[in-house]
């Protein structure tokens, strides 16, 4: 189990050409999973949210598949 401080964000990647899952688990739930980028035009490198969606509550298969 690794946990991560609130506000921590991190790059998932699979720079292999072999299919992989990364299966994230969060307690509390999360309620939205929100998307990042880096923002170009900072004189230093900073994240910028790019969007932000909605996750479907427990038990639900809904948005799944």
């Amino acid at each position: 189990s690794v946990g991560f401080p609130l506000g921590h964000v991190h790059d998932v990647a699979n720079p292999s050409v072999t299919p992989a899952v990364s299966v994230h688990a969060y307690s509390p739930p999360l309620s939205a999973m929100s998307y990042y980028g880096v923002d170009p035009d900072a004189a230093t490198p900073r994240l910028r949210r790019t969007r932000s969606v909605l996750v479907v509550a427990t038990g639900s298969s809904e948005g799944i598949g």
